[in-house]
């Protein structure tokens, strides 16, 4: 016995053993007391067509809660997708700036979501109005229309509730990094109906670690008002709007299939390269219950978005050949300048209906959308210029 107590001492076994004597100990009792601020977990979806608990809908769905974005300090739309296994991220090929998620492979930068209403803007999403993000994946056609081959990003928005608070947030960091954000719901009284305001605001700088003259910035402003809350007829209004000044980086020459070896702050365009981005959004929302479990919803939104973007891509001189010196290479910055306004007017009416037949409980979404869209898209390149690797 002794000879497996001494074996025992120093494994795991050895502190079972400990903390099982411990367990013996008399201790005073200790009581915790406070309030859960969130949670990583979501039992619903914020979509009106999915109107079951999620374990009951037959989609996949992947939900980023607004907890799990504030616990990792997420400030770009891409950096809550990251928590979906089915994404990738593309690099902004083919010019293409803002958010370009691919879902099971299939492109969905035309399959963005807020709050049910497609969003079709070119821009860099913040997270700072965003209740929870939710990835269908799969087809979903049946539910949004065109495209969705891969499936679709939701974005709910923050919405008033009857409960009063503030919240606000101030963060600071290497590379330049500086973010503010507020969180606002106030309880109004004397409309005659239960009604809430809310505004969420942000302002956001940051560079890149290790690369000279790329920076970001971004500010954001989201309004809402809603009527009549718990009652049976509902109404929201709500505005958004975001705009970014950025100083875009497509990093270094490739050098004959590797990233060329030059120092990692080396910035290959030029001081007037920049990327500006709007978006406006506005937004009315009215529900009204009907009897027999009936539910009458219109939302209405028209949105514009404008880009201008004017950036280097470095690449190789057209006379670097495999046997020519890094120290002797040209690099050829193909500038270009791009510029697109959008327009959208959405209507969405949905009757949302649940009833019993026998032992078997239906839900069913009847409804009409309507979508106008508009782009104008203007794409200017300049001639090769050449700089030096070094």
């Amino acid at each position: 016995m002794g000879m497996h107590a001494r074996l025992l001492a120093g494994t795991a076994f050895s502190l079972g053993f400990a903390g099982s004597a411990m367990a013996q100990t008399s201790l005073p009792p200790m009581q915790v007391q406070g309030q859960a601020t969130g949670s990583y977990t979501a039992t619903s979806s914020g979509l009106v067509k999915l109107m079951e608990p999620l374990q009951d809908t037959p989609v996949s769905v992947t939900t980023v809660t607004q907890q799990l974005m504030q616990d990792r300090g997420d400030t770009n739309l891409n950096d809550a997708m990251r928590n979906v296994p089915s994404i990738t991220l593309q690099s902004n090929e083919s010019s293409w700036m803002g958010n370009a998620p691919f879902i099971r492979g299939f492109s969905a930068r035309t399959d963005m979501f807020i709050d049910g209403m497609r969003d079709i803007g070119m821009y860099y999403r913040d997270p700072f109005n965003m209740d929870k993000v939710e990835v269908l994946e799969g087809p979903d056609s049946i539910l949004f229309g065109r495209g969705s081959t891969g499936g679709v990003v939701e974005q709910d928005s923050k919405m008033p509730t009857l409960d009063q608070f503030t919240v606000a947030n101030l963060s600071g960091g290497t590379n330049d990094l500086a973010r503010a954000t507020a969180d606002v719901n106030i309880p109004i009284d004397g409309l005659g109906t239960p009604a809430a305001a809310r505004v969420n605001v942000m302002a956001d700088t940051n560079g890149v670690a290790a690369r000279d003259l790329v920076n970001f910035n971004r500010f954001g402003l989201a309004p809402s008002l809603a009527l009549g809350l718990g009652e049976p007829t509902r109404v929201t209004f709500s505005y958004f709007f975001q705009q970014e000044h950025d100083r875009p980086d497509f990093g270094v020459p490739w050098y004959f299939g590797t990233p060329a070896a030059v120092p990692r702050d080396n910035y290959y365009g030029f001081r007037t390269d920049k990327l500006k981005t709007t978006a406006d959004m506005g937004t009315v929302k009215l529900e009204h219950d009907l009897e027999d479990g009936i539910t009458v919803r219109d939302q209405s939104r028209y949105a514009a978005y404008t880009r201008f973007e004017t950036a280097s891509k470095p690449g190789l001189a057209a006379s670097v050949t495999p046997t020519t010196p890094l120290s002797s290479a040209g690099v050829a910055l193909n500038s270009f300048t791009l510029a697109s306004t959008e327009k959208q007017f959405q209507n969405q009416l949905d009757a949302l209906v649940k009833f019993v037949t026998g032992p078997i409980a239906h839900d069913l979404d009847a409804g009409f959308e309507y979508d106008w869209e508009s782009s104008q898209i203007l794409h200017q390149c300049r001639p090769y210029q050449y700089a030096s690797q070094s």
